[in-house]
């Protein structure tokens, strides 16, 4: 970031590894991005009535639900299916940790009927999600796995996702 504001010119990457690395973690943060923005979209659904009565009763603003990017996440496949239609390749979209793969090869998404939370790192990326149940089920709270651009002991929680200037 330091080096992104001086205008310094930071050195390439040596190795193949190295390389195809930081070009997995690029597409999982555009995965991220994507479901960020994805599950935005789905608390204004129809379908998302029991998130848009619980944001209701906790008096959050649609100023506040924008500006924190707060979203819904559907049902079993349904994120999953949305990836793979923009493109994103099994691979990051398993490396994002949003998607599990069973036993029986079925893709399903990590977080079914919860309100979301993107989470940020300092630059602003999304690089994570919290997901909190509408209603008595257990557990409360899911958050992301650690992955390739998440590491819970080496990132603050930031919850506003936008670019610092």
């Amino acid at each position: 970031m330091l080096a992104e504001r001086s205008n310094i010119q930071l050195p390439t990457l040596e190795n193949n590894f190295d390389s195809a690395k930081e070009i997995l973690k690029s597409k999982v943060y555009k995965v991220n991005e994507f479901t960020a923005n994805y599950y935005h979209e789905n608390l204004y659904k129809p379908e998302a009535k029991i998130a848009q009565e619980y944001v209701k009763k906790r008096k959050l603003t649609n100023e506040t639900l924008k500006s924190f990017k707060i979203g819904f996440s559907g049902k079993f496949d349904e994120l999953y299916k949305e990836l793979k239609k923009q493109g994103f390749e099994e691979r990051e979209i398993l490396e994002s940790g949003l998607v599990n793969k069973n036993e029986n090869g079925t893709y399903i998404d990590r977080y079914r009927n919860r309100l979301m939370f993107p989470i940020c790192d300092a630059r602003g990326k999304v690089i994570a999600f919290g997901g909190r149940v509408l209603d008595d089920s257990k557990p409360k709270y899911i958050n992301s796995p650690e992955n390739i651009v998440y590491s819970k002991g080496r990132n603050l929680f930031r919850p506003k996702c936008s670019k610092k200037t």
